[in-house]
Protein backbone atom coordinates (compact mmCIF):
# COMPACT_ATOMS: atom_id res chain seq x y z
CA UNK A 1 0.00 0.00 0.00
CA UNK A 2 2.78 2.63 0.99
CA UNK A 3 6.02 3.11 -1.14
CA UNK A 4 8.88 2.16 1.12
CA UNK A 5 8.90 4.34 4.11
CA UNK A 6 9.91 4.38 8.20
CA UNK A 7 7.80 3.87 10.63
CA UNK A 8 8.58 4.88 14.06
CA UNK A 9 6.93 5.14 17.90
CA UNK A 10 6.51 9.16 17.27
CA UNK A 11 6.40 9.08 21.09
CA UNK A 12 9.84 8.14 21.53
CA UNK A 13 11.90 5.17 22.98
CA UNK A 14 12.78 4.42 26.22
CA UNK A 15 16.68 3.45 26.97
CA UNK A 16 16.35 0.12 28.43
CA UNK A 17 13.51 -1.02 26.56
CA UNK A 18 12.68 -2.61 23.02
CA UNK A 19 13.01 -0.39 20.29
CA UNK A 20 12.31 -0.96 17.07
CA UNK A 21 11.09 0.48 13.86
CA UNK A 22 9.66 -0.63 10.59
CA UNK A 23 10.90 -0.62 7.20
CA UNK A 24 7.69 -1.27 4.33
CA UNK A 25 9.78 -3.10 1.81
CA UNK A 26 13.32 -4.89 1.78
CA UNK A 27 16.57 -3.06 2.67
CA UNK A 28 19.87 -4.51 3.37
CA UNK A 29 21.29 -2.18 6.15
CA UNK A 30 20.31 0.51 7.93
CA UNK A 31 22.21 3.57 10.02
CA UNK A 32 21.42 5.61 12.75
CA UNK A 33 22.55 9.13 13.21
CA UNK A 34 22.76 11.42 16.04
CA UNK A 35 20.84 14.44 14.40
CA UNK A 36 22.81 17.08 16.92
CA UNK A 37 26.30 15.89 16.15
CA UNK A 38 25.53 14.42 12.20
CA UNK A 39 27.36 12.09 13.27
CA UNK A 40 26.40 7.80 12.60
CA UNK A 41 25.75 5.71 15.68
CA UNK A 42 24.30 2.56 14.77
CA UNK A 43 24.41 0.24 12.08
CA UNK A 44 22.73 -3.00 11.43
CA UNK A 45 20.48 -5.53 9.07
CA UNK A 46 17.39 -5.92 9.95
CA UNK A 47 16.37 -8.75 12.70
CA UNK A 48 13.86 -10.36 10.11
CA UNK A 49 11.89 -9.74 7.04
CA UNK A 50 8.38 -10.92 6.08
CA UNK A 51 5.11 -10.79 4.61
CA UNK A 52 2.88 -8.69 7.38
CA UNK A 53 -0.92 -9.25 6.71
CA UNK A 54 -1.29 -5.53 8.86
CA UNK A 55 0.80 -4.04 6.03
CA UNK A 56 -0.38 -6.26 2.88
CA UNK A 57 3.28 -6.42 1.70
CA UNK A 58 6.77 -7.72 2.96
CA UNK A 59 8.21 -5.39 6.04
CA UNK A 60 11.45 -5.21 7.39
CA UNK A 61 11.71 -4.88 11.33
CA UNK A 62 14.91 -2.65 12.55
CA UNK A 63 16.27 -3.52 16.07
CA UNK A 64 18.15 -0.99 17.67
CA UNK A 65 17.61 -1.77 21.26
CA UNK A 66 20.87 -1.93 21.77
CA UNK A 67 21.51 1.81 21.10
CA UNK A 68 21.05 2.98 24.94
CA UNK A 69 22.61 6.53 24.48
CA UNK A 70 20.03 9.27 24.95
CA UNK A 71 19.45 11.83 22.34
CA UNK A 72 17.86 12.89 18.90
CA UNK A 73 18.37 10.20 16.08
CA UNK A 74 17.16 9.51 12.77
CA UNK A 75 17.11 6.40 10.88
CA UNK A 76 18.48 6.47 7.41
CA UNK A 77 17.24 2.54 5.04
CA UNK A 78 17.97 2.77 1.40
CA UNK A 79 17.15 6.31 0.20
CA UNK A 80 14.37 7.08 2.91
CA UNK A 81 14.89 8.90 5.93
CA UNK A 82 12.62 9.02 9.35
CA UNK A 83 11.88 11.65 11.55
CA UNK A 84 13.76 12.79 14.40
CA UNK A 85 13.02 10.64 17.36
CA UNK A 86 14.37 10.81 20.84
CA UNK A 87 15.81 8.30 23.38
CA UNK A 88 15.51 9.19 26.98
CA UNK A 89 14.86 7.36 30.34
CA UNK A 90 11.19 7.25 29.67
CA UNK A 91 9.25 9.78 27.08
CA UNK A 92 5.67 8.50 28.22
CA UNK A 93 5.32 9.72 31.80
CA UNK A 94 3.99 13.37 30.15
CA UNK A 95 1.46 11.13 27.91
CA UNK A 96 0.76 9.12 31.07
CA UNK A 97 -0.30 12.62 33.32
CA UNK A 98 -2.24 13.86 29.86
CA UNK A 99 -3.63 10.21 29.75
CA UNK A 100 -4.66 10.35 33.77
CA UNK A 101 -5.95 14.08 33.07
CA UNK A 102 -8.87 13.15 30.58
CA UNK A 103 -10.35 11.25 33.51
CA UNK A 104 -10.94 14.94 35.15
CA UNK A 105 -11.93 16.68 31.81
CA UNK A 106 -14.52 13.75 31.60
CA UNK A 107 -15.82 14.28 34.96
CA UNK A 108 -19.47 15.49 34.97
CA UNK A 109 -19.01 17.97 37.09
CA UNK A 110 -17.33 21.51 37.69
CA UNK A 111 -13.54 20.91 36.28
CA UNK A 112 -11.23 23.32 36.56
CA UNK A 113 -9.12 25.64 34.53
CA UNK A 114 -5.92 24.11 36.63
CA UNK A 115 -6.92 20.77 36.12
CA UNK A 116 -8.34 20.62 32.83
CA UNK A 117 -7.13 23.60 31.15
CA UNK A 118 -8.78 25.10 28.07
CA UNK A 119 -11.87 21.87 28.82
CA UNK A 120 -12.43 23.32 31.83
CA UNK A 121 -16.41 23.78 32.30
CA UNK A 122 -18.93 24.60 35.06
CA UNK A 123 -21.28 22.22 36.82
CA UNK A 124 -23.41 19.63 34.02
CA UNK A 125 -25.85 17.65 34.22
CA UNK A 126 -27.13 17.76 37.56
CA UNK A 127 -30.44 17.37 37.80
CA UNK A 128 -32.37 14.30 38.54
CA UNK A 129 -32.53 11.65 36.30
CA UNK A 130 -35.75 10.07 35.81
CA UNK A 131 -36.25 5.84 35.58
CA UNK A 132 -36.47 4.92 32.17
CA UNK A 133 -39.23 2.04 33.30
CA UNK A 134 -40.92 4.68 35.31
CA UNK A 135 -40.41 8.41 34.30
CA UNK A 136 -42.31 9.45 37.66
CA UNK A 137 -39.24 8.40 39.54
CA UNK A 138 -36.33 10.24 40.14
CA UNK A 139 -32.54 9.55 40.81
CA UNK A 140 -29.54 11.52 42.14
CA UNK A 141 -26.72 10.52 39.58
CA UNK A 142 -24.76 13.53 39.28
CA UNK A 143 -21.08 12.95 38.73
CA UNK A 144 -18.97 10.24 37.46
CA UNK A 145 -16.91 9.93 34.27
CA UNK A 146 -18.77 10.77 30.89
CA UNK A 147 -17.90 7.62 29.30
CA UNK A 148 -17.04 7.99 25.96
CA UNK A 149 -18.07 10.26 22.72
CA UNK A 150 -20.91 11.49 24.73
CA UNK A 151 -22.07 12.13 28.02
CA UNK A 152 -23.40 8.81 29.00
CA UNK A 153 -22.22 6.80 31.68
CA UNK A 154 -22.15 3.31 32.17
CA UNK A 155 -21.59 0.84 35.68
CA UNK A 156 -19.86 -1.56 33.90
CA UNK A 157 -17.25 0.47 32.17
CA UNK A 158 -16.93 2.56 35.19
CA UNK A 159 -15.62 -0.15 37.40
CA UNK A 160 -13.74 -1.55 35.05
CA UNK A 161 -11.66 1.69 34.57
CA UNK A 162 -11.37 1.67 38.64
CA UNK A 163 -9.79 -1.50 38.32
CA UNK A 164 -7.45 -0.61 35.92
CA UNK A 165 -6.48 2.60 37.95
CA UNK A 166 -6.10 0.92 41.03
CA UNK A 167 -4.22 -2.20 39.85
CA UNK A 168 -1.93 0.04 37.96
CA UNK A 169 -1.25 1.78 41.73
CA UNK A 170 -1.00 -1.53 43.36
CA UNK A 171 1.58 -3.22 40.75
CA UNK A 172 3.27 -0.61 39.58
CA UNK A 173 3.30 1.80 42.87
CA UNK A 174 4.48 4.97 40.65
CA UNK A 175 1.07 6.64 40.33
CA UNK A 176 0.87 10.15 40.69
CA UNK A 177 -1.28 11.57 43.58
CA UNK A 178 -4.31 12.28 41.31
CA UNK A 179 -4.75 8.91 40.11
CA UNK A 180 -5.95 7.83 43.79
CA UNK A 181 -8.55 11.02 43.82
CA UNK A 182 -9.53 9.61 40.03
CA UNK A 183 -10.54 6.27 42.05
CA UNK A 184 -12.54 7.70 44.79
CA UNK A 185 -14.10 10.25 42.21
CA UNK A 186 -15.40 6.90 40.35
CA UNK A 187 -16.39 5.15 43.06
CA UNK A 188 -18.74 7.70 44.79
CA UNK A 189 -20.72 7.81 41.45
CA UNK A 190 -21.14 4.38 42.19
CA UNK A 191 -22.72 4.24 44.89
CA UNK A 192 -24.83 6.56 43.83
CA UNK A 193 -26.38 3.91 40.85
CA UNK A 194 -27.11 1.59 44.20
CA UNK A 195 -30.44 1.48 44.95
CA UNK A 196 -31.57 0.98 48.92
CA UNK A 197 -32.30 -3.07 48.36
CA UNK A 198 -28.37 -3.09 47.15
CA UNK A 199 -29.91 -3.82 43.11
CA UNK A 200 -27.56 -1.73 41.02
CA UNK A 201 -28.73 0.67 37.76
CA UNK A 202 -27.02 -0.05 34.71
CA UNK A 203 -26.55 3.21 32.98
CA UNK A 204 -27.10 6.98 32.63
CA UNK A 205 -27.71 7.88 29.27
CA UNK A 206 -28.59 11.65 28.01
CA UNK A 207 -31.53 12.28 26.07
CA UNK A 208 -29.44 13.54 23.17
CA UNK A 209 -27.63 11.42 20.70
CA UNK A 210 -24.75 12.98 18.99
CA UNK A 211 -24.96 16.23 20.41
CA UNK A 212 -21.61 18.95 20.27
CA UNK A 213 -22.56 21.33 23.77
CA UNK A 214 -20.38 21.86 26.29
CA UNK A 215 -21.40 19.79 29.14
CA UNK A 216 -23.00 22.68 30.89
CA UNK A 217 -25.11 24.02 27.70
CA UNK A 218 -26.05 20.25 27.15
CA UNK A 219 -28.92 20.40 28.84
CA UNK A 220 -31.02 17.35 27.63
CA UNK A 221 -32.57 15.26 30.54
CA UNK A 222 -30.67 12.23 31.27
CA UNK A 223 -32.98 8.78 32.00
CA UNK A 224 -31.53 5.55 33.99
CA UNK A 225 -31.52 2.43 32.49
CA UNK A 226 -33.06 -0.08 35.09
CA UNK A 227 -31.19 -2.51 36.76
CA UNK A 228 -29.50 -5.32 35.77
CA UNK A 229 -27.27 -8.48 37.38
CA UNK A 230 -24.18 -7.49 35.54
CA UNK A 231 -24.07 -4.45 36.69
CA UNK A 232 -24.47 -5.56 40.29
CA UNK A 233 -21.80 -7.92 39.62
CA UNK A 234 -19.47 -5.10 38.51
CA UNK A 235 -20.70 -2.67 41.28
CA UNK A 236 -19.48 -5.61 43.64
CA UNK A 237 -16.43 -5.89 42.00
CA UNK A 238 -15.72 -2.02 41.78
CA UNK A 239 -16.42 -1.68 45.81
CA UNK A 240 -14.63 -4.53 46.92
CA UNK A 241 -11.73 -3.56 45.25
CA UNK A 242 -12.10 0.31 46.32
CA UNK A 243 -12.71 -1.11 49.72
CA UNK A 244 -9.08 -2.95 49.99
CA UNK A 245 -7.33 -0.10 48.38
CA UNK A 246 -8.59 2.76 50.50
CA UNK A 247 -8.48 0.13 54.07
CA UNK A 248 -5.40 2.56 55.12
CA UNK A 249 -6.21 5.77 53.22
CA UNK A 250 -9.37 6.72 54.57
CA UNK A 251 -11.23 4.27 56.85
CA UNK A 252 -14.32 5.43 56.77
CA UNK A 253 -14.65 5.46 52.52
CA UNK A 254 -13.40 2.11 52.70
CA UNK A 255 -16.08 0.60 55.34
CA UNK A 256 -18.72 2.06 53.30
CA UNK A 257 -17.76 0.70 50.35
CA UNK A 258 -17.92 -2.60 51.98
CA UNK A 259 -21.24 -2.48 53.15
CA UNK A 260 -22.18 -1.55 49.80
CA UNK A 261 -20.70 -4.39 48.04
CA UNK A 262 -21.98 -6.82 50.94
CA UNK A 263 -25.64 -5.36 50.71
CA UNK A 264 -25.13 -5.56 46.47
CA UNK A 265 -23.87 -9.14 47.16
CA UNK A 266 -26.47 -10.26 49.03
CA UNK A 267 -29.04 -9.36 46.73
CA UNK A 268 -27.52 -10.75 43.90
CA UNK A 269 -27.88 -14.45 45.23
CA UNK A 270 -30.96 -13.80 46.06
CA UNK A 271 -31.96 -12.76 42.52
CA UNK A 272 -29.73 -14.42 40.09
CA UNK A 273 -29.96 -17.78 38.96
CA UNK A 274 -26.17 -18.01 38.49
CA UNK A 275 -25.55 -17.74 42.14
CA UNK A 276 -28.46 -20.13 42.83
CA UNK A 277 -26.80 -23.12 40.79
CA UNK A 278 -24.78 -22.97 43.62
CA UNK A 279 -27.46 -22.53 46.24
CA UNK A 280 -24.83 -21.94 49.24
CA UNK A 281 -23.71 -19.09 48.61
CA UNK A 282 -21.69 -16.85 51.31
CA UNK A 283 -24.18 -14.63 52.73
CA UNK A 284 -27.50 -16.13 51.95
CA UNK A 285 -29.34 -18.39 54.17
CA UNK A 286 -29.27 -21.33 52.51
CA UNK A 287 -26.62 -23.69 53.25
CA UNK A 288 -27.72 -27.07 50.86
CA UNK A 289 -24.70 -28.83 49.69
CA UNK A 290 -23.90 -29.01 45.67
CA UNK A 291 -22.26 -31.95 44.48
CA UNK A 292 -19.84 -29.32 42.22
CA UNK A 293 -18.80 -32.42 40.01
CA UNK A 294 -22.57 -33.59 39.37
CA UNK A 295 -22.90 -33.47 35.56
CA UNK A 296 -26.28 -31.64 36.62
CA UNK A 297 -24.26 -28.88 38.18
CA UNK A 298 -22.11 -27.84 35.18
CA UNK A 299 -25.30 -27.92 33.25
CA UNK A 300 -26.97 -25.73 35.50
CA UNK A 301 -24.10 -23.26 35.90
CA UNK A 302 -23.36 -22.97 31.81
CA UNK A 303 -26.91 -22.51 31.19
CA UNK A 304 -27.96 -20.04 34.11
CA UNK A 305 -27.21 -16.98 32.56
CA UNK A 306 -23.86 -17.75 31.33
CA UNK A 307 -22.63 -15.00 29.79
CA UNK A 308 -22.33 -13.43 33.66
CA UNK A 309 -20.38 -16.44 34.61
CA UNK A 310 -16.66 -14.51 34.12
CA UNK A 311 -17.68 -11.33 35.55
CA UNK A 312 -19.26 -13.42 38.70
CA UNK A 313 -16.19 -14.91 39.13
CA UNK A 314 -14.20 -11.28 39.25
CA UNK A 315 -16.93 -10.87 42.01
CA UNK A 316 -16.56 -13.57 43.48
CA UNK A 317 -12.19 -13.07 43.67
CA UNK A 318 -12.49 -9.83 44.84
CA UNK A 319 -15.03 -10.65 47.81
CA UNK A 320 -12.71 -12.45 48.74
CA UNK A 321 -9.91 -10.41 48.96
CA UNK A 322 -11.73 -8.21 50.75
CA UNK A 323 -13.10 -10.51 53.86
CA UNK A 324 -10.81 -13.14 53.17
CA UNK A 325 -13.77 -15.95 54.28
CA UNK A 326 -12.56 -19.57 52.93
CA UNK A 327 -16.40 -20.30 51.66
CA UNK A 328 -15.52 -17.84 49.04
CA UNK A 329 -12.52 -19.66 47.77
CA UNK A 330 -14.57 -22.81 47.84
CA UNK A 331 -16.48 -21.59 44.81
CA UNK A 332 -13.64 -20.01 43.07
CA UNK A 333 -12.14 -23.33 42.53
CA UNK A 334 -15.50 -24.69 41.11
CA UNK A 335 -15.99 -21.72 38.32
CA UNK A 336 -12.11 -21.53 37.42
CA UNK A 337 -12.43 -23.64 34.97
CA UNK A 338 -15.57 -22.40 33.48
CA UNK A 339 -13.98 -18.80 32.62
CA UNK A 340 -11.18 -16.97 30.91
CA UNK A 341 -9.25 -16.11 34.35
CA UNK A 342 -7.09 -13.80 32.12
CA UNK A 343 -9.27 -11.64 30.12
CA UNK A 344 -9.66 -7.92 30.66
CA UNK A 345 -12.49 -6.75 28.05
CA UNK A 346 -16.03 -7.12 26.90
CA UNK A 347 -17.51 -9.92 28.47
CA UNK A 348 -14.48 -11.57 30.23
CA UNK A 349 -13.20 -9.38 32.67
CA UNK A 350 -12.12 -12.21 35.15
CA UNK A 351 -8.03 -11.42 34.89
CA UNK A 352 -9.05 -8.41 37.20
CA UNK A 353 -10.32 -11.18 39.36
CA UNK A 354 -7.51 -13.22 38.86
CA UNK A 355 -5.49 -9.67 40.17
CA UNK A 356 -7.25 -9.91 43.37
CA UNK A 357 -6.40 -13.65 43.92
CA UNK A 358 -2.37 -13.23 43.37
CA UNK A 359 -2.19 -9.34 44.59
CA UNK A 360 -4.47 -9.20 47.94
CA UNK A 361 -2.36 -11.60 50.22
CA UNK A 362 -5.07 -14.15 50.10
CA UNK A 363 -4.16 -17.77 51.11
CA UNK A 364 -4.12 -19.80 47.61
CA UNK A 365 -3.03 -23.43 47.45
CA UNK A 366 0.23 -23.87 45.58
CA UNK A 367 -1.83 -26.13 42.98
CA UNK A 368 -4.33 -23.32 42.32
CA UNK A 369 -1.16 -20.91 41.65
CA UNK A 370 0.16 -22.81 39.23
CA UNK A 371 -3.05 -23.21 37.42
CA UNK A 372 -2.93 -18.91 37.30
CA UNK A 373 0.27 -19.13 36.02
CA UNK A 374 -0.43 -22.07 33.66
CA UNK A 375 -3.44 -20.20 32.03
CA UNK A 376 -1.61 -17.17 32.04
CA UNK A 377 1.40 -18.53 29.90
CA UNK A 378 -0.99 -20.10 27.66
CA UNK A 379 -2.96 -16.72 26.77
CA UNK A 380 0.03 -14.58 26.56
CA UNK A 381 1.35 -17.63 24.00
CA UNK A 382 -1.75 -17.63 22.15
CA UNK A 383 -0.89 -13.16 21.75
CA UNK A 384 2.31 -13.76 20.37
CA UNK A 385 3.02 -16.83 18.67
CA UNK A 386 2.35 -15.79 15.14
CA UNK A 387 5.70 -13.34 15.22
CA UNK A 388 2.78 -10.38 13.91
CA UNK A 389 4.67 -7.67 15.93
CA UNK A 390 1.30 -6.93 17.71
CA UNK A 391 -1.22 -9.12 19.39
CA UNK A 392 -4.18 -8.24 17.07
CA UNK A 393 -2.80 -8.77 13.16
CA UNK A 394 -6.62 -8.87 12.37
CA UNK A 395 -6.84 -5.48 13.87
CA UNK A 396 -10.65 -6.11 14.27
CA UNK A 397 -12.77 -3.56 16.26
CA UNK A 398 -11.78 -1.97 18.49
CA UNK A 399 -8.16 -2.59 17.75
CA UNK A 400 -6.48 -0.46 20.23
CA UNK A 401 -8.45 -1.15 22.78
CA UNK A 402 -7.85 -4.77 22.41
CA UNK A 403 -4.35 -4.09 22.12
CA UNK A 404 -4.13 -2.21 25.20
CA UNK A 405 -6.45 -5.49 27.25
CA UNK A 406 -4.05 -7.29 25.40
CA UNK A 407 -1.25 -5.94 27.09
CA UNK A 408 -2.91 -5.66 30.35
CA UNK A 409 -3.13 -9.48 30.23
CA UNK A 410 0.67 -9.70 28.76
CA UNK A 411 1.73 -7.70 31.76
CA UNK A 412 0.36 -9.51 34.34
CA UNK A 413 1.90 -12.39 32.82
CA UNK A 414 5.47 -10.99 33.16
CA UNK A 415 4.80 -10.47 36.12
CA UNK A 416 3.71 -13.68 36.98
CA UNK A 417 6.25 -15.33 35.09
CA UNK A 418 9.04 -13.51 35.60
CA UNK A 419 9.16 -13.29 31.60
CA UNK A 420 10.82 -10.47 29.53
CA UNK A 421 9.47 -11.23 26.44
CA UNK A 422 5.79 -11.15 27.47
CA UNK A 423 6.65 -7.65 28.83
CA UNK A 424 8.06 -6.73 25.28
CA UNK A 425 5.23 -8.65 23.46
CA UNK A 426 2.66 -5.55 25.35
CA UNK A 427 5.76 -2.72 25.00
CA UNK A 428 5.44 -3.27 20.72
CA UNK A 429 1.56 -3.13 20.86
CA UNK A 430 2.40 0.48 22.20
CA UNK A 431 4.78 1.06 19.69
CA UNK A 432 2.09 0.15 17.18
CA UNK A 433 -0.29 2.50 18.96
CA UNK A 434 2.25 5.44 18.88
CA UNK A 435 3.04 5.53 15.25
CA UNK A 436 4.66 1.80 14.08
CA UNK A 437 1.50 1.06 12.24
CA UNK A 438 0.90 2.03 8.13
CA UNK A 439 -0.43 5.23 8.85
CA UNK A 440 1.72 6.35 9.91
CA UNK A 441 -0.33 7.71 12.74
CA UNK A 442 -0.33 7.93 17.08
CA UNK A 443 -3.68 6.93 17.51
CA UNK A 444 -3.31 9.45 20.27
CA UNK A 445 -4.20 13.35 20.25
CA UNK A 446 -2.07 15.97 21.01
CA UNK A 447 0.81 13.65 20.71
CA UNK A 448 2.93 12.92 17.90
CA UNK A 449 3.83 14.26 14.39
CA UNK A 450 0.94 12.64 13.31
CA UNK A 451 -1.76 12.87 16.13
CA UNK A 452 -5.36 12.30 15.74
CA UNK A 453 -6.83 15.12 14.95
CA UNK A 454 -11.16 14.87 14.95
CA UNK A 455 -11.84 12.11 17.56
CA UNK A 456 -15.76 11.25 17.88
CA UNK A 457 -15.60 13.02 20.98
CA UNK A 458 -18.46 15.39 21.69
CA UNK A 459 -16.01 17.29 24.59
CA UNK A 460 -13.48 18.04 21.73
CA UNK A 461 -16.07 18.78 19.05
CA UNK A 462 -17.68 21.42 21.01
CA UNK A 463 -13.93 23.00 22.37
CA UNK A 464 -13.73 26.76 20.98
CA UNK A 465 -9.80 25.54 20.78
CA UNK A 466 -10.42 24.02 17.27
CA UNK A 467 -8.17 20.97 19.06
CA UNK A 468 -9.31 17.87 20.51
CA UNK A 469 -8.65 17.05 24.83
CA UNK A 470 -5.30 15.47 24.65
CA UNK A 471 -4.30 12.39 25.70
CA UNK A 472 -7.31 10.40 24.16
CA UNK A 473 -6.83 7.05 22.34
CA UNK A 474 -9.24 6.20 19.55
CA UNK A 475 -10.54 2.50 18.92
CA UNK A 476 -7.73 2.30 15.54
CA UNK A 477 -8.03 0.52 12.40
CA UNK A 478 -11.14 -1.70 11.99
CA UNK A 479 -10.44 -4.65 9.30
CA UNK A 480 -14.56 -4.93 9.16
CA UNK A 481 -15.13 -1.76 8.16
CA UNK A 482 -18.49 -1.82 10.85
CA UNK A 483 -19.31 1.78 10.05
CA UNK A 484 -20.61 3.39 6.71
CA UNK A 485 -18.00 5.79 6.89
CA UNK A 486 -15.18 3.68 6.72
CA UNK A 487 -17.27 1.24 3.97
CA UNK A 488 -18.09 4.51 1.64
CA UNK A 489 -14.34 5.63 1.66
CA UNK A 490 -12.34 2.46 2.25
CA UNK A 491 -12.50 -0.42 -0.73
CA UNK A 492 -13.09 -3.73 0.68
CA UNK A 493 -10.08 -6.04 0.70
CA UNK A 494 -7.79 -3.29 1.78
CA UNK A 495 -4.90 -4.28 4.13
CA UNK A 496 -6.33 -4.19 7.88
CA UNK A 497 -3.77 -1.70 9.01
CA UNK A 498 -5.13 0.89 6.27
CA UNK A 499 -8.98 0.55 7.26
CA UNK A 500 -8.62 3.74 9.19
CA UNK A 501 -9.98 7.36 9.05
CA UNK A 502 -9.45 10.07 11.39
CA UNK A 503 -12.57 11.21 11.25
CA UNK A 504 -15.25 11.99 13.90
CA UNK A 505 -17.70 10.37 11.71
CA UNK A 506 -16.51 6.94 11.61
CA UNK A 507 -16.95 5.48 15.48
CA UNK A 508 -15.62 1.87 14.44
CA UNK A 509 -12.45 3.94 14.16
CA UNK A 510 -12.67 7.34 15.90
CA UNK A 511 -14.15 6.62 18.54
CA UNK A 512 -12.90 7.30 22.58
CA UNK A 513 -13.60 5.51 25.68
CA UNK A 514 -12.69 5.73 29.22
CA UNK A 515 -12.34 2.29 29.73
CA UNK A 516 -9.93 2.78 26.65
CA UNK A 517 -7.77 5.28 28.02
CA UNK A 518 -7.95 3.28 31.53
CA UNK A 519 -6.13 0.27 29.87
CA UNK A 520 -3.83 2.36 28.44
CA UNK A 521 -3.01 4.25 31.38
CA UNK A 522 -2.24 0.72 33.14
CA UNK A 523 0.47 -0.20 30.43
CA UNK A 524 1.85 3.22 31.16
CA UNK A 525 2.27 2.60 34.81
CA UNK A 526 3.70 -0.26 33.69
CA UNK A 527 6.29 1.30 31.00
CA UNK A 528 7.37 3.78 33.72
CA UNK A 529 7.88 0.88 36.04
CA UNK A 530 9.94 -1.35 34.46
CA UNK A 531 12.03 1.29 32.39
CA UNK A 532 14.11 1.36 35.26
CA UNK A 533 14.03 -2.34 35.96
CA UNK A 534 15.03 -3.62 32.35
Amino acid sequence: MNMAKLFINQIGYCKNLLKTAIFSGSVGSYTITDSKLRKKVFTARPVEERFSSVWGERISVLDFTALKSSGEYFITAGQKKSDVFTITDNPYRNLRSEVLKTFYINHCDSTWEAGAGAFSHLGCHTKRAYLKTNPNVRIDVSGGWHEGPGYSKSVNSTSAAISNLIYAQILFDNSPPNAESECEYGLNWLLKMQRADGAVYSKVCSASVGTVLLPPTETSEYYVDDISRRSALAFISACSLGSRFFADKNHRFSDTLRSAAEKSWIWFCENCDISKAFADMPGTASQEKVNYDDDSFKKRILTAESELTDEFFRALCEVYAMTEEQEFFEHIEKVFPLIDSTGFYGKSKSGFGTLALMFSGVPLPNDFISQIKLAFRVASDNLISDSSLISRPQLEYPSNKLLCTDSVTLMAASILLKSREMFSAAFSNLNYICGGNPMDKCYLTGFGKNSVKDPRCSLSASSETGEPVPGLLVTGADSLRLDNYLKWTIPAGTPPGFCYADSSTSPSSNEVSVFTNSALYFLLCAVDYFSGKL
